[in-house]
């Protein structure tokens, strides 16, 4: 169960930090998982599971997120 208050939203699109248009990959891997696809490893979650989703002004993601 999340922590309430929690934001949800998995779906986004918009700019990144040098205003190329980028996609957002809802799920956040686990780069350290070793299983070569870090979106497979046990610690992986999706954006407002563990995270606060998109239903926000503005949101911050790992690079390897866009």
């Amino acid at each position: 169960m999340p922590q309430l208050p929690f934001v949800l939203g998995y779906d986004a699109a918009g700019y990144d930090e040098d205003g190329n248009e980028v996609i957002v990959h809802s799920v956040i891997g686990d780069p350290d998982a070793g299983l070569g696809d870090e979106t497979l490893g046990p610690n992986r979650a999706l954006l407002s599971e563990q995270h606060d989703g998109t239903f926000v002004e503005y949101l911050t993601v790992p690079t390897r997120d866009l």
